[in-house]
């Protein structure tokens, strides 16, 4: 008997030791590997900043969405200028209780239920907010001239945003997990709100288009979040619209929609009666139907990629506007 329990008690401390070291090799393991990305990102040595924010798209390889056919005029992931573009096919939205009567594990449709997935939508769309919302948005909008352009903020969206020469601006509020702080203190009643619903939401931006802006059909690479639109300045010609696979939908004041971006898509806001920018409140939500840790995945994701001095810059130029505009909208 004596034998068999020093042999357990050396067992046991065999294993308490076997463990200690594993676990101080996979602590020294991950440091160096958080370090090393955090280096390569920072010098651009190694190419990564478009792949470290195509990593995010990890988060959800297992679940999400089943695009629809693609037209040979239009193909996911085609970035050169040899893509075609689908004509719009003018079909009603996708009901909303499509979505919600989608069971677990089930693949979703391109729109999606904002009930379902996103429920705050309603305090952003209750008429007294979105008055406070689209109030202060019109104020920001008196400084149109100095919102910086998508691609001045993000190079790699240069020939999306610039294609067709038309300006898209967009004011931060928050991106990559992250407030823009100044920007938000512009906007005190929306960034109120929108920090009622932090833990879900990824980015919020004011997405401006200028008359006769064609976004063309692109897929979004992550699928860990979807897309919510609140529309806060459409033209009264309603000429401005999304079209999500063969889809579309048209903004409206006070109205949110939501969608899966990882679908083929594309926005236009017609020049022939638009005489207004087009301005959305353009968020990513983290998605609440994908596997566990998907989120958690997304969120290291959006950290690697902060330790960017590309993003770091363009969060400042984001912001540069706030230098010559400092006064606080208040409604």
């Amino acid at each position: 008997m004596i034998k068999v329990h020093e042999r357990n008690q050396k067992l046991r401390r065999i294993f308490k030791y076997g463990c200690l070291i594993f676990g101080i090799a996979a602590l020294a393991v991950g440091t160096w590997l958080v370090s090393f990305t955090r280096n390569c990102i920072a010098t651009n040595e190694c190419g990564m900043l478009q792949e470290v924010r195509g990593f995010i798209a990890l988060a959800s390889v297992r679940a999400g969405h089943q695009p629809g056919p693609q037209p040979a005029t239009s193909e996911c992931g085609c970035h050169d200028d040899g893509c075609g573009i689908p004509h719009p096919v003018q079909t009603p939205i996708t009901p909303a209780d499509e979505d919600a009567m989608r069971t677990p594990g089930e693949l979703n449709p391109p729109f999606v239920s904002s009930d379902r997935h996103f429920p705050y939508a309603k305090v952003l769309e209750d008429p007294n907010n979105f008055r406070h919302i689209q109030c202060e948005t019109q104020c920001v909008m008196r400084m149109a001239s100095d919102i910086p352009t998508f691609e001045n903020l993000d190079a790699a969206q240069t020939r999306l945003a610039t294609r067709d020469g038309v300006p898209w601006h967009t004011f931060v509020l928050k991106a990559y997990g992250e407030w823009y702080e100044d920007n938000a203190a512009l906007m005190p009643e929306t960034t109120r709100l929108l920090k009622g619903a932090d833990n879900q939401i990824s980015a919020a931006i004011l997405s401006i288009l200028e008359p006769g802006k064609h976004i063309v059909s692109h897929c979004g690479a992550m699928r860990s979040v979807y897309r919510y639109h609140l529309g806060l300045q459409v033209d009264e010609a309603n000429d401005a619209y999304i079209q999500v696979e063969d889809l579309t939908y048209h903004w409206k004041e006070g109205e949110g929609v939501m969608f899966d971006d990882a679908f083929r898509h594309e926005v236009k806001s017609e020049a022939f009666h638009n005489t207004s920018f087009r301005v959305v409140l353009f968020m990513d939500i983290y998605r609440d139907d994908l596997p566990l840790g998907s989120k958690s995945l997304h969120q290291f994701g959006e950290w690697l990629t902060r330790q960017s001095p590309i993003i770091s810059e363009a969060k400042v130029k984001a912001q540069a506007m706030t230098q010559k505009h400092d006064h606080i909208c208040h409604c």
